[in-house]
């Protein structure tokens, strides 16, 4: 899904660091029977003009770095 972010009204622009947190529907979960069915994934996101594309079922985390 495509997602518009900004950061104190400033769009993002650019490739960031991110960590992905997504399941196959909004109910997964871990379990004894399946451990790794939702796990944390660093990826590399490209922001252009603020518009990102984000996995459905999932929230991330962008790094932005400091100015």
């Amino acid at each position: 899904m495509a997602c518009t972010v900004k950061m104190k009204d400033v769009l993002l622009d650019g490739n960031y660091e991110a960590t992905v947190l997504a399941g196959d529907s909004p109910d997964a979960y871990n379990d004894i029977e399946t451990p790794n069915r939702v796990i944390p994934r660093k990826r590399n996101m490209t922001f252009t003009k603020g518009v990102a594309n984000l996995a459905a079922h999932s929230l991330t985390i962008v790094k932005v770095p400091l100015k």
